[in-house]
């Protein structure tokens, strides 16, 4: 007797959204205590939260709340343009940025479409909402910054990416001669 029911809203679909919250338009949720605010989002999970315009929360109580982010997996927040949150605590709050690990140290922020600054990359290694770190980030400038030592299988030719102490004048094809690192040359 419910085989021509159909789910398709008009404008959105909902089953376990959060009590007194609205559905953002061509938007669903699914789940428990959900909340699909924004435009073209998207939600499932406990407690879960998207509120920017075509932004996508899972698992549980994760938020994403800015336009084109994504939030996962367990008590996350993407709360940049572009961001995508994942882990466990974690927080992707710079503009197209991405964190994952646990309880990762808060990002420096700044960036946006043609200005990027601030972090664009971290996996957080903290213990706790009050103990947060990362393990490792990743800057738009380019500067890379680990907790610990990064050991490679081999350190062969590392050298070789640094510039020449006398500039290389007659660019020399030095390809197979030892080198070493004198200062930052």
């Amino acid at each position: 007797a419910k085989a021509n029911i159909s789910i398709y809203g008009d404008n959105f679909v909902s089953l376990g959204r959060k009590s007194g919250t609205n559905v953002g338009s061509n938007s669903f949720a699914f789940g428990y205590n959900t909340t699909a605010s924004g435009a073209y989002s998207h939600v499932f999970g406990y407690g879960t939260e998207a509120s920017g315009g075509y932004s996508h929360a899972e698992g549980s109580n994760t938020m994403a709340s800015a336009l084109y982010s994504h939030a996962e997996s367990s008590n996350t927040t993407a709360s940049g343009v572009s961001s995508h949150a994942e882990g466990n605590f974690t927080t992707a709050s710079n503009y197209a940025s991405h964190t994952s690990g646990k309880f990762n140290a808060a990002m420096t922020t700044g960036g946006s479409y043609n200005n990027k600054t601030g972090h664009v990359f971290v996996i957080g290694n903290g213990t706790s909402v009050t103990n947060r770190s990362n393990a490792f980030s990743v800057m738009y400038s380019g500067v890379v910054k680990a907790a610990s030592t990064i050991t490679a299988s081999t350190t062969a030719d590392y050298a070789e990416f640094f510039e020449w102490e006398d500039g290389n004048p007659d660019a020399e094809d030095r390809v197979g001669k030892f080198v070493m690192l004198n200062g930052d040359k």
